[in-house]
């Protein structure tokens, strides 16, 4: 067998160095083997060649590039199935979508995610809620803003979340927040009925005067 075996349809040309052969074919190429390229394989828009993809090394580094001037310079890289459908598409500003065409974010997945486990940068992290001077909000004024707002002092609407979705990190924070507000609630109730059976105790035992 032949070190490698193609079959070419279409335009085919062949630069190296002063050899260049040209032949009219069919569409297609098939190679048994492989094609490699010692610098840059490069792809031009057939609507405007000065946009360009390629595949190509810098620095030790492979990359694929899509980018150059006018149309289709900016649209983008999209890894596609059949009959057109995008798998993944990342933007020239640098949003990357799974299962959607226009990612508004570093990172847009339209279907579940599943991992083992999710790690999220918080800069303020809750425990100042246990500091000497955190101001715990009266129990009287939390009702009050529930029973005006709906929700708990810190949160936003529900149709709010429901446009715009949840952000996790900052939720995770809210929440750890008020767990740890509740738990002082709960001390504070304590000392009190701890401090009135003291106080009932002592009433009991205490003489009745004659």
């Amino acid at each position: 067998m032949k070190p490698f075996q193609f079959l070419l349809t279409g335009l085919l040309s062949l630069c190296l160095e002063p050899l260049y052969a040209q032949e009219k074919i069919n569409e297609s190429l098939i190679v048994e083997g492989y094609i490699m390229s010692s610098s840059t394989l490069r792809v031009q828009n057939p609507n405007n060649n000065k946009a360009s993809a390629s595949l190509n090394w810098l620095d030790d580094t492979a990359r694929i590039r899509v980018g150059g001037n006018g149309t289709g310079a900016t649209g983008g890289l999209d890894i596609q199935t059949t009959g057109n459908r995008s798998l993944m598409r990342l933007l020239h500003n640098g949003n990357v979508g799974i299962g959607t065409d226009n990612p508004d974010s570093r990172l847009t997945v339209n279907g579940p995610i599943r991992a083992r486990e999710l790690k999220l940068e918080i800069a303020n992290w809750p425990d100042y809620v246990f500091a000497p001077e955190y101001s715990l909000t009266p129990l009287p004024a939390v009702k009050r803003h529930i029973q005006s707002h709906g929700r708990l002092p810190g949160f936003q609407a529900a149709s709010h979340y429901q446009e715009n979705g949840i952000p996790l990190a900052e939720t995770t924070r809210l929440l750890l927040e008020k767990v740890e507000e509740l738990t002082l609630y709960l001390i504070s109730c304590e000392e009190k009925i701890t401090e009135l059976e003291k106080k009932i105790a002592q009433t009991k035992t205490a003489p009745i005067a004659e």
